[in-house]
């Protein structure tokens, strides 16, 4: 019977209706069909509290439409208004930002609906909902919610059309009728808009509502913290290069490089020297030119590739490269940075060191990873028997503990994975013999700690490796995905 009586409602909502009151009320039901589309898709963004409050709000309104009933009182809209702007306060600590702000319009509309009088309030909640569905595109880029919200709009413009006819109400057909033809007028601006505007590669402010936003790149390396980087798609720089872009395995652009490792965290050793420039001899032959546009990072660091012999255009605030071949500015990067560099992707740094110089290269901490300590002992006995029976040809001994290392990771069984649950105390000894996967930090991490225990300075680095071509304006995208971790060594006499 409910079927029935649901389907006669509909057919007669569907006809012309007599009576102001009946308009009205086959309105507001429409309205509150709309607004549920407009509010719905944010849910999974929503605290349950949050989804329930408004889900309740919703629910009274529909019965008193249902039933013909008078919105609440005042005091009861101001209390609720008081209820939910403490609680969004309580979750969000905050009314700004993006979730708090998105959170609390939603709050607003539902009781805006639930305060629904007059011929005005209609028009509130139309343009309200119209706002709502610009926020979905914060979180939300599909063509499924492009589709949800082009039939929230349909439902929306029904009702905003329904409420501004004349007292004679017009048949549903001849709405739908009236609204084509509108849709239509706008279709070439939407069309022209939709491939000539400037594409966003991620939602619009994908980044935390918390202030500190960019890189995702941190002040110190543990195996394991940049898991949730390296599913990230926003972009991180875009550089345009004056000739050839270099090829992939030049394409390492070089951040933050960490020399002391306390057991579990790498981190930046103390910038020593910064004023003097670096120990650097690099091939002129490889010399490439580029400018970079890089996204805010609330950190010190430049990326550029390695190494970094210029840069030029950076304004109100000086750019050094360090001794470790970071390209640093004297304030945090709050702001979109667009710079000129000049790079030698061909290049050897401190090749005239003296090993009492790179002896903050070699530290490592006592009592950690005592399996990785003996393997690393075990490695440089064979590698040194070798090199005396071979002494004529044998490369050096830095370097062929280096290829000893390398060549017992593609011996051995291990395997790249993202998703590995993070390390204990011996995180090296942990990657090394029982779990054998990981990915780059957990490679690089024990690579370091392995020659540094044979008695080869070594360190990390981070950045990013590689990068994407637009086709449309030749800009190299480098993404947050791009995250990587690397290491390096010093070899006698090369650097």
């Amino acid at each position: 019977m409910r079927p029935a009586m649901t389907t006669r409602h509909v057919r007669a909502w569907l006809q012309p209706q007599l009576s102001i009151g009946a308009r009205e009320q086959r309105d507001q039901a429409v309205l509150l069909i709309a607004v549920a589309m407009v509010v719905a898709p944010h849910f999974s963004q929503l605290p349950l509290w949050s989804t329930v409050m408004i889900g309740l709000l919703w629910i009274w309104r529909a019965l008193l439409t249902q039933t013909l009933k008078p919105a609440p009182p005042r005091m009861i809209m101001v209390l609720l208004l008081a209820a939910g702007t403490s609680a969004v306060w309580l979750e969000h600590k905050t009314l700004f930002g993006r979730d708090a702000s998105v959170n609390l319009l939603l709050v607003l509309i539902a009781l805006k609906v639930l305060e629904m009088r007059a011929h005005r309030d209609v028009l509130v909640i139309v343009f309200l909902s119209l706002f709502v569905l610009q926020t979905e595109f914060l979180y939300d880029q599909s063509l499924v919610s492009a589709v949800s919200m082009l039939v929230s709009v349909g439902m929306l413009f029904f009702v905003l059309l329904s409420v501004n006819l004349p007292e004679a109400d017009i048949a549903f057909a001849g709405k739908l009728r009236y609204l084509a033809r509108v849709f239509l007028l706008a279709a070439p601006l939407t069309l022209t808009m939709f491939f000539l505007f400037p594409r966003l590669s991620t939602p619009v402010f994908t980044s935390n509502s918390s202030t500190e936003s960019g890189t995702g790149l941190s002040g110190s390396m543990s195996p394991g913290n940049i898991q949730q980087l390296l599913r990230d798609d926003s972009v991180a720089l875009r550089a345009k290069f004056e000739s050839a872009v270099p090829a992939q395995n030049k394409l390492y652009w070089r951040g933050p490089v960490f020399g002391f490792f306390d057991g579990r965290n790498w981190l930046p050793l103390p910038e020593l020297g910064s004023s003097n420039d670096p120990d650097v001899i690099y091939d002129p032959a490889s010399r490439v030119d580029y400018t970079v546009t890089l996204e805010p990072t609330q950190r010190y660091e430049m990326m550029a590739l390695e190494y970094a012999e210029r840069v030029d255009g950076v304004p109100t605030t000086k750019a050094h490269v360090t001794q470790t071949l970071e390209l640093r500015t004297a304030a945090p990067i709050v702001n979109r940075l667009r710079y000129q560099v000049r790079t030698f992707t061909a290049y050897a740094s401190a090749p005239r060191a003296s090993i009492e110089a790179l002896a903050a290269w070699r530290q490592l901490p006592e009592t950690y990873n005592p399996r990785a300590l003996q393997w690393a002992a075990q490695i440089r006995a064979e590698v040194a028997a070798d090199l005396a029976r071979d002494r004529n040809q044998a490369p050096q001994l830095d370097r062929r503990l280096a290829d000893a290392v390398l060549s017992r990771f593609r011996q051995l069984p291990f395997r790249y994975n993202i998703n590995v649950k993070p390390l204990g105390r011996d995180s090296v000894d942990e990657f090394l013999f029982d779990t054998r996967e990981g990915y780059c930090e957990h490679y690089a991490s024990s690579f370091v700690f392995l020659m540094r225990a044979m008695g080869v300075p070594a360190r990390v680095v981070t950045g990013y490796q590689g990068g994407e071509i637009n086709p449309v304006d030749g800009f190299l995208v480098v993404r947050q995905s791009d995250a990587h971790a690397w290491a390096e060594v010093w070899l006698d006499h090369q650097g």
